[in-house]
């Protein structure tokens, strides 16, 4: 399963990378954007090969819909159209690669990995203070180690809440974001909720993160 989603998210990475800003097709000629859609068309052929098994599909049929409206509004020559299409296809891949790392966050092992390699420059000490655990117990959940129920929801909050802030803010950003007191969490910190409220912090600071708190 690790190859298979590893090999997966090298696709979702590619095909995104291709979407990175909308093309500008009223300044491109017709060639260029036809060699994009076929270049797409070829990105997406690969991630559908390389689908999960056992995954929901309906993301990747969503996708594989735009891009069917894409080719359609270019062969009609409708800019807005195939904008509106990539756009769309951009979005779907946003939620295609959380729902890959949220089935990979599952794991402790996979979730320390995760955090590991999205927090560098953060001190031992920095990440157990966040996820609510001893440096040496961080080692021991890295080698296989099974946390205990609370522990393990703290730390699968931990690496959603970092998936959703990765986004917009660097690894220091995120620190900050932890530590900073803010009006809309009651005049506390993220980690303060996080450690005053374990059980019933996550809908609070899931909430926060995607703006639903105002």
């Amino acid at each position: 399963m690790t190859l298979a989603v590893g090999g997966f998210e090298e696709a979702v990475q590619a095909t995104a990378d291709a979407l990175v800003a909308p093309v500008d097709t009223a300044a491109q000629e017709r060639e260029a954007v036809e060699e994009f859609i076929t270049e797409l068309t070829d990105l997406a052929l690969d991630l559908g090969s390389r689908w999960p098994s056992g995954a929901p599909a309906t993301e990747v049929q969503g996708l594989w819909t735009l891009l069917k409206r894409a080719r359609e509004a270019y062969a009609v020559d409708d800019r807005e159209g195939l904008e509106l299409a990539l756009v769309g296809m951009r979005t779907v891949l946003s939620r295609i690669r959380l729902q890959v790392h949220r089935e990979q966050i599952d794991d402790p092992g996979e979730a320390m990995a995760f955090l590991d390699s999205w927090l560098r420059g953060w001190s031992a000490e920095d990440l157990a203070r966040v996820v609510g655990a001893q440096p040496r117990v961080l080692s021991n959940w890295r080698s296989g180690t099974r946390p205990r129920k609370a522990a393990l929801e703290r730390l699968q909050l931990v690496a959603e809440l970092v998936m959703e802030l990765r986004t917009t803010m660097t690894a220091r950003g995120i620190r900050l974001w932890f530590d900073n007191p803010v009006a809309q969490l009651g005049s506390r910190s993220p980690l303060q909720v996080l450690d005053e409220h374990e059980g019933d912090a996550r809908s609070e600071l899931l909430d926060f993160v995607r703006g639903g708190l105002r």
